[in-house]
């Protein structure tokens, strides 16, 4: 039978012990902080995609009332842009059971007083920015009338999916890296 013994450098157990905490330090602020920095950059893809107009060009047409009254008041017939309501409205907050980050509108961003075609802005019902953004994103039939859908969120966050996040996560990644050093 062989006996061996092993001994340890307490000053190698003590490193190893701090790195480790290190890391764990890491990867517990990268949880939180990864999320956030990630729907940041949803929320200002969106707006530099709605800004641009980037990938609006196959949406169909406003219809031509709509498209006449929007650009007299507004000065802009672009699709998804109500004097800066869903601009202003994109935000990042905290949502569900758990409290994720999310990036987008809010629920209940608010209402834009008097947006309809039926009279100058300011005046009428208030409609609600959630349900803009809602007929915007999906279309529907609404007021009597077929909207056809012109979504931005979804395509956005394809494109997010496709181009940053892997940025971010590698961001991540060498983040918690580092702090075994």
């Amino acid at each position: 039978m062989i006996n061996l013994e092993i001994v340890f450098d307490r000053s190698d157990i003590s490193r190893y012990l701090r790195a480790l905490k290190r890391i764990e330090r890491a990867v517990n602020r990268e949880k939180v902080e990864l999320p956030y920095r990630c729907a940041v950059d949803y929320v200002n893809l969106l707006r530099y995609n709605i800004m641009t107009q980037k990938g609006m060009g196959s949406y169909p047409p406003y219809n031509p009332r709509y498209e006449s009254w929007k650009s007299q008041y507004f000065a802009t017939t672009g699709f998804w842009v109500m004097r800066g309501s869903i601009i202003n409205s994109l935000t990042v907050y905290r949502a569900g059971h758990v409290q994720r980050w999310v990036g987008g509108l809010p629920p209940n961003a608010g209402s834009v007083p008097g947006s309809s075609w039926f009279g100058p802005p300011g005046t009428g019902r208030p409609k609600s920015i959630n349900m803009y953004a809602y007929v915007n994103e999906y279309g529907g039939n609404y007021g009597g009338a077929y909207h056809p859908p012109r979504p931005i969120f979804r395509p956005t966050k394809i494109e997010y999916q496709r181009s940053g996040f892997g940025k971010r996560v590698k961001e991540s990644k060498d983040l918690i890296g580092r702090s075994w050093q």
